[in-house]
């Protein structure tokens, strides 16, 4: 049987060296062809003495998620499946490329003072579009759930539902 040796992956690295545990990856592009891009998901594995033993670690395609979001978003909606340091893992409407939002945005301001949830307004660095933004952060994991609705999508959707009050 052959042996592989996974210890130069980053997630291995990053668990082996005290990363909380679990872990979870930037986008990987798969080397043999295949779905158009996964993360992984690795738990430390750990002796009876409490000395590490190597990592348990899952790849989860992406296309999942957006797949699911884009089940649930209407016109003027995104969802994303977003790391603790601002990676997104995953978006509908999807991106054209991984992206890791700047530290100044507020998300990360309000992840970073320890707000597991919030909502507030703010202009989107993806799409440069003002939105109603809620996320949550999912329990034991450093991933937090996103959406987000344009503002004039709201006002529109407001009037729609008023207007017959408002004459």
């Amino acid at each position: 049987s052959k042996t592989v040796d996974l210890s130069n992956h980053k997630n291995f690295r990053a668990l082996k060296s005290g990363a909380r545990s679990p872990y979870i990856s930037v986008i990987n592009m798969p080397r043999l062809g295949g779905p158009k891009g996964f993360f992984s998901l690795a738990e430390a594995r750990r002796s009876e003495d409490g000395n590490f033993d190597g990592i348990i670690s899952i790849g989860v395609q992406r296309s999942y998620f957006e797949k699911f979001y884009a089940q649930l978003a209407d016109k003027g909606r995104f969802f994303s499946l977003t790391r603790s340091d601002g990676t997104i893992v995953a978006r509908y409407p999807e991106l054209a490329r991984p992206i890791k939002l700047p530290t100044d945005t507020e998300i990360r301001k309000r992840i970073a003072r320890g707000l597991d949830q919030s909502i507030y307004w703010t202009t989107s660095p993806v799409d440069h579009v003002e939105y109603r933004i809620a996320y949550r952060k999912l329990e034991g994991y450093p991933l937090y759930v996103v959406t987000g609705v344009a503002r004039n999508e709201l006002i529109d959707e407001w009037l729609r539902y008023n207007i017959r009050y408002l004459i």
